[in-house]
């Protein structure tokens, strides 16, 4: 079985694009910018350029990312947490978004120079954060949610034996009713501190419908350090308790779809008996 998974091609070919000819030029003078000065800034499988007052999200191999993002950004227009989509368009099959240039510095610049408490701190604004996104869906959603793709895997001829275990596993958890949505891919170079102090994240490329304790496997796998104190913190800031069995889970199938193209990687990468310490509760 057979899913669609990171590829390390995705960097070189976004490298490639954003430095073809005339391709970002033209979508800035389409959109009226054709005198920016304009740079990369990220050297994720996506695009991200600076063109001073706003930025342009260029996806490249994975358009559902772009139109996740799209859905996201329109649905979420005007909150604190996103930025405003300025301007959104198709060039050579590649789809761009124009968002707003998020002001501030980004978390993964402050992460190392904060004591605890400052994490801690952190960590609950982000749990408030991820309570406000969950509390509705975009009504025009067009993908499935996570525990759907789980449940069309366990159908698969090819899932037998502890890849069958698993997935059942992760099916254990609670399905989400249709107003859950996450994030799913809180990292500290996605969260920028606004001069106010407020958080705003700026990418919603992998937001989905999902269960609580799916965000909360990012966040312990992104931020957390495997500080008991700090995934306590986010959970004071979410307003409820995650169950460590379900962050399990959630690790489990947070990491699967991200990872690997066949369900084997179970196999050779992920075992709960690793797993587990590093949900420290």
């Amino acid at each position: 079985m057979h899913v669609k998974g990171y590829s390390e091609d995705t960097q070189s070919d976004g490298l490639e694009l954003a430095s073809r000819d005339g391709f970002v030029q033209n979508i800035l003078e389409e959109s009226g910018l054709a005198n920016a000065n304009w740079k990369r800034v990220n050297s994720g499988s996506n695009v991200l350029i600076d063109c001073g007052e706003v930025y342009l999200k260029i996806y490249t191999n994975n358009q559902d990312e772009s139109l996740r993002e799209l859905l996201a950004l329109q649905h979420y227009a005007n909150k604190a947490f996103a930025p405003n989509l300025v301007k959104t368009g198709l060039l050579d099959a590649n789809r761009y978004n124009i968002i707003e240039k998020v002001q501030g510095v980004a978390l993964v610049e402050q992460w190392p120079n904060l004591d605890k408490g400052q994490k801690e701190g952190f960590l609950e604004r982000i749990g408030q954060m991820v309570a406000e996104i969950g509390t509705s869906a975009p009504k025009n959603w067009l993908f499935t949610s996570a525990h759907q793709w789980w449940q069309r895997n366990l159908s698969d001829p090819e899932c037998t034996g502890l890849d069958k275990q698993l997935v059942r596993s992760c099916l254990s958890v609670e399905p989400p009713p249709a107003n859950v949505f996450a994030n799913a891919d809180l990292k500290l170079d996605h969260l920028f501190v606004q001069p106010d102090g407020e958080i705003k994240c700026i990418d919603f490329g992998d937001a989905e419908l999902a269960w609580v304790a799916y965000e909360a496997a990012t966040v312990l796998l992104e931020i957390c350090e495997r500080s008991r104190t700090l995934f306590l913190a986010y959970q004071r800031g979410l307003g409820r308790e995650v169950e460590p069995a379900d962050v399990l889970n959630a690790l489990v199938a947070h990491r699967y779809p991200y990872l690997s193209t066949s369900v084997p990687y179970f196999r050779r990468m992920v075992d709960k008996t690793e797993l587990m310490p590093a949900i420290f509760i």
